[in-house]
């Protein structure tokens, strides 16, 4: 697949996006537009992956792209595990107040179902749904697969969007507590990866294919529903950034119909952008907990705007570094 700059600006886009939201940046106007940036990310690494393996017919081979998709996040994913780890484990506790052997089976269950460095719930969740899609989707048909992690799209939101129908619930409620020992925060999982990856696979395997009218008009009408979900939900619970939306599926799908129609283009430094966005994604959120932490700013503005100067330069300089010798395992860093 020919490199097209359209998608590396929309990932530096949608990584701004992401800022914005941990930084807690203007959400009475941004929201829950904020809200499109995971699920377009999902995605887009969804249907790159599956556009590669589309017309591969040899099963050792597509497991074999398999492993190599997974490898190369696991590498990313411990690069900055392992820089950021200070941050974690003061961020996290895994060891204050409790046993190391706990702490331990604490941080490997964060590793595999919510994430242990800040914002890397999204790596794990894309590595497993899109391992199970891969498997299930060629023995089961893709339009059942695609319903069926909608479903689970739907239970997820229901568990934390709407979770306020359910609280006199006791049954419901007692049954939370054990699952959530295992899965702690199902909308930061791959349950909730699950819909996004097969949407990715769908765009893929040209099932999701309309014209630009039709486009339009499912954007127009999901857009202006997402945002009255939004505003009931704000007017009702007071919580103006909730992670999942039912309108949020269509709104997104429109979006990347969009995007995926636009012609290719082949800018400059597109590759650099794509850098950019990576590192901003996986640095950003612990600048945000050392500059609200230990410079306690409580300036949006100020966080938002060192947030992004600081992943810039730290991104010049991996950049650069990697390009020498002694330094090239630098590169796993995006």
């Amino acid at each position: 697949m020919k490199t097209n700059s359209n998608y590396d600006l929309l990932k530096m886009f949608l990584a701004i996006m992401i800022v914005i939201i941990h930084s807690s940046l203007l959400p009475e106007i941004l929201y829950p537009w904020l809200r499109i940036a995971v699920p377009l990310f999902f995605m887009i690494s969804s249907y790159f992956f599956f556009s590669k393996i589309k017309d591969e017919t040899d099963q050792k081979v597509r497991i074999g792209k398999l492993k190599q998709y997974i490898f190369r996040n696991l590498k990313f994913y411990f690069f900055w595990f392992i820089v950021t780890l200070p941050i974690t484990l003061e961020m996290r506790e895994y060891f204050l107040n409790r046993s190391f052997i706990k702490g331990i089976i604490i941080l490997i269950r964060d590793f595999l179902f919510f994430g242990t460095f800040p914002a890397s719930w999204f790596i794990m969740a894309l590595i497993i749904s899109t391992a199970i899609i891969f498997f299930i989707a060629d023995k089961i048909n893709l339009k059942k697969v695609l319903f069926f992690s909608f479903i689970i799209y739907v239970i997820v939101t229901l568990r934390s969007t709407y979770s306020f129908l359910f609280e006199n619930i006791s049954i419901y409620q007692k049954f939370l507590r054990y699952y959530e020992l295992i899965i702690k925060y199902s909308y930061n999982s791959f349950l909730v990866a699950l819909f996004w990856t097969s949407c990715g696979k769908c765009f893929a395997d040209g099932i999701f294919k309309w014209n630009k009218k039709t486009n339009f008009i499912l954007f127009i009408i999901s857009g202006f529903f997402l945002y009255i979900e939004w505003f009931l939900l704000k007017e009702h619970t007071g919580f103006l950034n909730k992670d999942c939306y039912i309108f949020l599926t269509i709104f997104c799908i429109s979006i990347f119909h969009f995007f995926k129609d636009l012609k290719p283009s082949n800018l400059k430094y597109s590759l650099f952008i794509r850098k950019l966005s990576i590192i901003t994604y996986a640095t950003h959120a612990s600048i945000i907990f050392i500059l609200k932490n230990k410079f306690l700013s409580d300036n949006n503005l100020f966080i938002f705007s060192v947030t992004m100067l600081v992943c810039f330069t730290i991104t010049l300089i991996i950049n650069y570094l990697s390009k020498i010798k002694y330094f090239a395992w630098l590169k796993f860093a995006y």
